[in-house]
């Protein structure tokens, strides 16, 4: 797929599950060497089912899964290999992290259990996953004292450091706020491009995919019913109506004069920014309700940011038109039919794209962004 973030170490998922539950049946088969590979589908649809079968914590009726070549279930060879020796790492949305530790103790129990697991694996240690996931200042603190958002940056951090060949991530950012949402999926993506291991996503949420996810697959009533590209899929769905969609931007810290600026994609932004310093990395989210779209000359507008841009596609979903622009990177925008009537928007139509400051919404990571 064009595009597409390479695959981690050829570590390549395959499943074909059926799996029975009390009033519910999973069938679900899947072939990945995707960086990030998603299951996409409303509450109830049977991707935590398929994580669970994947970690070794439910036992299919029938089928096989394999990762990077190793069989971990083969129901005709009778091959289950218990959860302890899958080098499968799992992040549930609620931590379950061990209450009575502290968030070191929490991390190092994640590097004991990789001991003796032989090779393989995504090896980092604990001075580079607290780096990676900004822990230190928390390393001390009981766990009960710590955020929601906090909690699952030490799972993500205890997961990785058993040296695990798939990270499986069910639902990670469900149940935070806005702000610990965008922070938690920056971390989610400067671990995409930083380790090698791949992972798999769980979520019922667009944006989370279209931000994160290289192939996903969508799930409907226990069935997987289709994989491809999360744009793609996920812009016809009926389930694509699930939560807003979002733009993320990777950049560096431009000014932090008296109006700071950021550069993602090549392209200046003005937005707001508490701390950072010039050429710190930075995660820029906006939202497609916050991009308007206009046509004709360069508009006279309050908006510091006016992007001159071609729409490249567009999607109708329920009660909307998601458009895609480029701009120099892509910025999704929604518009409602009447606009997109009113200003003949097709793919192609030269277009500008207006933000306000005050909604791009920035995480800055203090040092030299990451090539």
């Amino acid at each position: 797929m064009a595009g597409r973030t390479p695959p981690a170490g050829g570590r390549v998922i395959r499943f074909d599950l059926e799996i029975r539950r009390p009033g519910f049946t999973v069938e679900a088969a899947l072939e990945s060497d995707a960086r990030v590979t998603g299951l996409f589908g409303p509450s109830g649809s049977g991707k935590t089912t398929v994580l669970l079968a994947l970690a070794g914590l439910l036992r299919p009726r029938s089928g096989r899964i394999e990762v990077g070549g190793r069989v971990l279930y083969d129901s005709a060879a009778g091959v289950f290999l218990p959860p302890e020796r899958r080098r499968v790492g799992t992040v549930f949305q609620d931590a379950r992290l061990f209450p009575h530790l502290d968030v070191r103790e929490n991390l190092e129990f994640g590097a004991r259990a990789a001991k003796g697991a032989g090779s393989g694996g995504a090896g980092a240690t604990l001075d580079e996953i607290m780096h990676l996931l900004d822990l230190e200042p928390l390393l001390a603190r009981p766990v009960t004292a710590i955020s929601g958002g906090e909690a699952r940056r030490v799972a993500v951090g205890r997961a990785l450091l058993a040296r695990p060949e798939i990270l499986l991530l069910d639902e990670p950012l469900t149940g935070l706020d806005a702000d610990r949402r965008r922070r938690l999926m920056a971390y989610l993506l400067r671990l995409k491009r930083s380790m090698d291991v791949a992972m798999l996503f769980v979520s019922h949420m667009v944006a989370d995919f279209l931000t994160l996810v290289d192939v996903a697959g969508v799930l409907e009533h226990g069935r997987l019913v289709e994989t491809g590209d999360p744009v793609a899929l996920l812009t016809r769905t009926p389930a694509s109506g699930t939560g807003p969609v979002e733009t993320t931007l990777r950049g560096t810290v431009a000014t932090m004069d008296t109006v700071p600026s950021v550069v993602c994609g090549g392209i200046p932004l003005v937005l707001h920014l508490e701390g950072g310093a010039p050429g710190d990395e930075v995660v820029v989210t906006v939202g497609a309700q916050d991009v308007l779209l206009g046509v004709g000359e360069a508009p006279r507008t309050s908006a510091r940011n006016v992007l001159r841009g071609r729409v490249v596609d567009l999607h109708r979903v329920p009660h909307r038109v998601l458009a895609r622009v480029d701009v120099g990177p892509v910025l999704w925008a929604e518009i409602t039919e009447d606009a997109a009537a009113s200003l003949a928007l097709v793919p192609g139509s030269e277009v500008y794209a207006l933000i306000k400051a005050a909604a791009l919404r920035a995480e800055v990571f203090p040092g030299k962004a990451e090539r």
